[in-house]
C-alpha cells in the first residue's frame, strides 16, 4: 500500500513540476516581448506630419488625376447595379493668379464599409468578378471562332481557355464529356432500390436446351448451404463427365446459323441513367440501302448527274459480294439493273464491272435487267392475248444460243389449242406442256 501511494505521489509531483515550468516559460516570453517593444519604441524617430491647406488649389500635376476621378464618380458604377454609398465634394476656390475663373475639383471619396462582395475600393478598378465576366468570350464570338459551331455549348465560355476547349471539341472522332458532370446528385443514384433481374442467356442458346442441364441460377433459400458447398468442392475435385449430352451440330447451328446480333452503341455514344429502358426510335427509322441527301453529300455524290452516280462502295461489293447481314438487299449494279442512262465501266460516273461467272451468267441476281424485260414482254403479250389463248413460246436463259431452223420449224404459235387433234402432224412436247401449265397457273394467280 505504501509503494502504491509513493508512485502516485511521484506522478503528481511530476505533473506539478511540468505546470510550473510552463508558467515560467510563458512569463519569460512575455517579458522578452515587452522588452523588445520598449526598445523599438525608443529607437523610432519622431514623425512630423505636414497638413496642407484645403483652400489652396492642387498642383497642376495632380489636377488631371483629380478631374478623372471626379468624372468616374459622376458616371457611377459601370455595371449599372446599386453600388456602395458615395460622397462627392466639389469646390471652386478663387485664386489670386487667374482672378478666380478656374474651378478646382477635389477627388471623390467612397465609403466601402457596406461592400460585402469585395467590390472596388477605387472607382477606376472593377471587382474581380466583373472583370471575369467582361473577359469572357460571348457565345456568338466563340461559335464564329470554332471550326465546328455545333459543338459549342453555353458553358464553354466559362472555361479557363475557351478557344482551346472549342478547338479540341471540334476534332474528328472526339468524344463529348458525359452529361452527368453538371448533375448535383451522384452518378447512378437513381437506380437505387431497383431490383436487377438475373442474367438470361440469349434465345439462340436457350433453344439448345443447355439451360436445363446445368444449374445457372442462385441457390434456394431453404437449401443447406454447407451441403451445397461440400458437393461443389467434391464435384470440382472429381468431376463426372458426360453430363451435358448435346449434339455438337446443334451447338454449331446455334452459334453459326441462328445467332443474332446484340444491340450495339454507336461511336461516341455514352451511357446515361435509364438508357436501357428507352426504345431507340432513331435506330428503327434507319433503312439499309437508302441514301439520304446528307449521306450523298458525305459520300461525294453531288454535282451534275448525281442521280446517276454510283456509291463508292459498289466496286468492292462487285468484287467480294453483297453484305452478309443483308442478303436480300437490292443493290443496283450488283443484283439489280442500273438506272436508265447509266453505263458500266470504270470511267468517272461508271458503275464498275457486272459480277458474272465464266459463262457470262450473273452471280448475285438480275444485274442486266433481263428478267424485267421478259416480264414486260410477257405483260404486253398478256394484254394483247385473247381470252382462252395460250402461248407456247419458251423463255431461254440468258446467253443460250438458238439455231434458226429450230426457231422456225419446231416452235410455232398456236392460236386455239382446243382445235388441235392427236392425229395432226404438229404435236406438243412435254416441255411445251409444262410451260403451258406454268403459264396457266400464273394467269390464275
Amino acid at each position: 500500500m505504501a509503494a502504491t501511494t509513493t508512485a502516485a505521489d511521484r506522478r503528481r509531483a511530476r505533473k506539478q513540476k511540468k505546470k510550473s515550468n510552463k508558467r515560467a516559460l510563458a512569463l519569460s516570453r512575455q517579458k522578452a516581448i515587452a522588452a523588445n517593444a520598449a526598445a523599438a519604441s525608443e529607437e523610432e524617430e519622431e514623425v512630423v506630419v505636414e497638413y496642407s491647406d484645403p483652400s489652396e488649389p492642387p498642383p497642376a500635376a495632380f489636377r488631371e488625376v483629380f478631374e478623372r476621378f471626379a468624372r468616374s464618380g459622376a458616371r457611377g458604377d459601370l455595371g449599372g447595379e446599386e453600388g456602395p454609398s458615395t460622397t462627392t465634394t466639389t469646390f471652386s476656390p478663387k485664386t489670386q493668379e487667374d482672378g478666380g475663373d478656374e474651378e478646382v475639383v477635389e477627388p471623390t471619396y467612397y465609403d466601402d464599409d457596406d461592400d460585402r462582395d469585395g467590390d472596388q475600393k477605387s472607382p477606376s478598378v472593377l471587382p474581380s468578378r466583373r472583370q471575369r465576366l467582361r473577359s469572357r468570350y460571348p457565345l456568338h464570338v466563340l461559335r464564329s471562332l470554332a471550326p465546328n459551331p455545333s459543338c459549342v455549348e453555353g458553358w464553354d465560355s466559362t472555361a479557363a481557355d475557351p478557344v482551346l476547349l472549342v478547338h479540341l471539341k471540334s476534332y474528328r472522332n472526339s468524344l463529348p464529356v458525359p452529361a452527368h458532370w453538371s448533375q448535383k446528385r451522384q452518378y447512378l443514384s437513381g437506380k437505387r432500390g431497383i431490383e436487377k433481374p438475373p442474367f438470361q442467356l440469349p434465345q439462340f442458346i436457350r433453344a439448345t436446351g443447355i439451360e436445363g442441364m446445368r444449374q445457372t441460377g442462385a441457390l434456394d433459400d431453404g437449401d443447406d448451404s454447407s451441403a451445397k458447398l461440400k458437393s461443389k468442392t467434391r464435384a470440382a475435385l472429381n468431376p463426372k463427365m458426360g453430363k451435358i449430352d448435346i449434339d455438337y451440330q446443334v451447338l454449331h447451328d446455334a452459334f453459326f446459323k441462328h445467332q443474332t446480333k446484340p444491340r450495339l452503341c454507336r461511336f461516341g455514344e455514352v451511357y446515361y441513367e435509364g438508357k436501357e429502358f428507352e426504345s431507340d426510335q432513331s435506330r428503327q427509322k434507319l433503312r439499309p440501302g437508302f441514301l439520304s441527301a446528307e449521306a450523298r453529300e458525305a459520300l461525294g455524290m453531288v454535282g451534275p448527274g448525281a442521280d446517276l452516280a454510283p456509291p463508292p462502295y459498289l466496286v468492292n461489293m462487285q468484287r467480294y459480294g453483297p453484305p452478309p447481314s443483308y442478303p436480300n438487299l437490292v443493290i443496283p449494279g450488283l443484283n439489280a439493273p442500273i438506272p436508265e442512262g447509266a453505263s458500266f465501266g470504270h470511267q468517272p460516273g461508271g458503275w464498275g464491272r457486272p459480277p458474272v461467272d465464266e459463262a457470262g451468267n450473273p452471280l448475285y441476281g438480275d444485274v442486266f435487267g433481263l428478267a424485267r424485260a421478259r416480264a414486260r414482254a410477257r405483260d404486253a403479250a398478256d394484254a394483247t392475248r385473247r381470252p382462252g389463248e395460250v402461248s407456247t413460246k419458251v423463255d431461254y436463259s440468258w446467253g443460250a444460243m438458238e439455231s434458226e431452223e429450230e426457231s422456225e420449224s419446231e416452235y410455232e404459235e398456236v392460236s386455239n389449242p382446243e382445235d388441235l387433234d392427236d392425229d395432226e402432224d404438229m404435236s406438243v412436247t412435254d416441255d411445251d406442256e409444262q410451260q403451258q401449265q406454268k403459264e396457266q397457273r400464273e394467269e390464275e394467280e
